[in-house]
This record gives C-alpha cells, structure tokens and sequence, in this order.
C-alpha cells in the first residue's frame, strides 16, 4: 500500500507538472495594432487630411501615451496587463502587451497618457529604449507636470486654400488629463501569437479645435483639455473594419473655443443652413448669466468680452432664443 501511495503521488505530481508545462506553452506573444485614420478613409503623418469641419491640416508630429491596460474576456472576466507602456509614433502600427494564454477577448481597457504613479518620475531612472525614458524630440514637461500625454504638431490651413501653412502644437499634461478607454473587439489568433487591432481617428481626436489659432499649447488648459476629452466625447479609438460614430446631420451645429487670450476666450461657432436670430450666453455652473451677444450671424465667432475669474462654464448659442447646443469650456489661470 505504501508503494501504491507512493506511485499515487509520483502520478500527481508528474500530472502537475505536464499541465503547468501546457499552460506555460499556451502562453504566446499579444501584439495590439494601432493604425491612424481620418473619419472613415486613411491618414497618415505628413500628408494631408480633412479636419471634420473639412479643412485642410497636416500632422507631422503624431505621439502619444498608452497604459493601464486591461483584457475583458471569456464572458466577463478581467485581466491586468500590468507594466506595460506605449509611446505610439503615428509612423508605427505594432507594439507588445507582452504574453498571454488568453485568446477569447470581448474588450481591451487602457489609458491615454500616464498615470500619476509614475508620470514625475525621472525619465533617466528608466533603461535606455523605455518607452518613459528620455526620447528624442522630448516627451516630458518637467518635474512638476510629468510626461506629455501627447505630442501632435502640424500645419493648419488658415486661409483656406487647401494648403496648410501656419504652424500648430499640442502637448497636454497633467495627471487630471488622463482619459480611460474601453473598446469592443475581437482577437485575431496567428502563428504569431494574438492580435488587437485598433483604428484611432484623428479627424475626431482635433475636432473642435481651430489649429490655425492655437500656437503652441502646452500644458493642461484651453485646447489641450479638449483634445484629451475629444477621446471619448468622439471615440478615438474602435476597432479595426468599424465605422467612426454616426451623426443624423454631421457638424450641422458647431461651437468650440480658442483661447490665446485666456480671460477672455472668443466661440468659434457654425450653423449650417442657418435661420432665425442667433445669440451667445454663458453662465455659471450655477446658472447666473455672466455674458450675453445678441444678433449675430449664422457662423463666426464671438470674443467672450468679459473678464471671467477660474473655473468652469458653459457657453450656450441661441436661435431665436432658446439653446440650440450648449458646451462647457474652463478658464485656469
């Protein structure tokens, strides 16, 4: 009896092993593809494309952040992907989440930016060719601010000929610009291991954003606050073979903001087809109206001609009266 027990647990143990072997083979190398578009169509680092509002821009700078991710699968679970951080260069559509055994993903959760456990950390505590260490063009703030979240750069077409010539940048930072993703895909499973594959739009990433007029904005206020939020207000990200979001009337109403004078902003607004009387409001998060335009035209824009303390607002643009799109906008200091 005792030989048997002892061939029992030898049996057991070889059984162990065998399968932790198998787990340790099922594991293989998990690759997410990220490819820029422009709406429906492609897009690439310096060559021309439509912003949404159909004007010409080029990007010739295209980088940005990636971290906290997170697989959905087999039917609801959820597994870290702990360590792993992406610069993406717009030039470049692969990039490693390391291994997994995992082959049945529902969704893929990650950050846009770097999250605020590391993003003041020194960039020269990283290993050379880390994605947080010291790149060139530089992709930290400093100290205080931490990482660029982004780094886009081009040429916006100011005078609307179809040939971008004045200069933009937008570099946010700031721990309270980070933005969580979570998209529905499917896996693809190669001889190579898993894939993901995301499209990420850029016409929907600068929407509501007037590059000709920005400059050079770094940092975590006026445009760089809505490039950030315009990733889930527009769905940035989806998956590879899915269509931007649909809209009944695409940008038949429009208004957003520029703020190289930052107390006092000027709207950037558009209604197409327009008729009636238009106006601008904007009020206090507590309703109080603090400035008010009254018979402007259809399109233009509207100088916010009153000196407005920090905070946030919302700024509502009227026809005959009553709101027809309302946008909160901040002012920080």
């Amino acid at each position: 009896m005792k030989g048997l027990s002892t061939a029992l647990r030898t049996s057991a143990l070889t059984v162990a092993a065998l399968c932790a072997a198998i787990g340790l083979q099922a594991q293989s190398p998990l690759t997410l593809f990220l490819e820029p578009v422009a709406g429906n169509g492609p897009m690439s680092v310096n060559s021309n494309f439509s912003e949404y509002n159909g004007r010409t821009t080029i990007v010739e700078r295209l980088n940005y952040y990636l971290c906290d991710f997170y697989l959905v699968h087999d039917g609801g679970n959820v597994t870290a992907l702990p360590g792993n951080y992406l610069l993406v260069d717009g030039a470049d559509f692969d990039y490693s989440l390391g291994t997994t055994s995992i082959t049945n993903i529902e969704k893929i959760r990650f950050a846009v930016g770097v999250d605020a456990t590391v993003n003041h950390n020194d960039p020269n505590s990283w290993t050379n060719g880390h994605p947080l260490s010291m790149q060139t063009p530089s992709m930290h703030w400093g100290w205080s601010a931490g990482y660029k979240f982004a780094a886009f750069e081009g040429k916006g077409d100011a005078d609307n000929n179809n040939h971008p010539e004045t200069m933009w940048q937008l570099h946010p930072t700031g721990d309270q610009l980070l933005r969580n993703v979570e998209v529905t895909v499917g896996a693809t499973v190669t001889g190579n291991g898993t894939e993901i594959h995301l499209n990420y739009d850029m016409q929907a990433w600068l929407r509501d954003i007037d590059l000709p007029t920005v400059g050079a904005e770094h940092g975590s206020t006026g445009a760089a606050i809505t490039v950030m939020d315009n990733i889930n207000t527009y769905g940035v990200f989806r998956a590879q073979g899915t269509v931007g979001i649909p809209e009944a009337n695409p940008e038949a109403v429009s208004l957003y903001f520029n703020y190289t004078d930052m107390e006092r902003p000027i709207a950037h607004y558009r209604v197409l087809n327009g008729q009636g009387n238009y106006g601008m409001r904007v009020t206090d998060m507590q309703g109080q109206v603090l400035f008010t335009a009254a018979n402007i035209a259809a399109e233009g824009k509207t100088r916010i001609d009153t000196k407005l303390a920090q905070g946030v607002y919302i700024c509502s643009l009227l026809q005959d009266g009553q709101p027809i799109i309302n946008k909160k906008f901040q002012i920080s200091r």
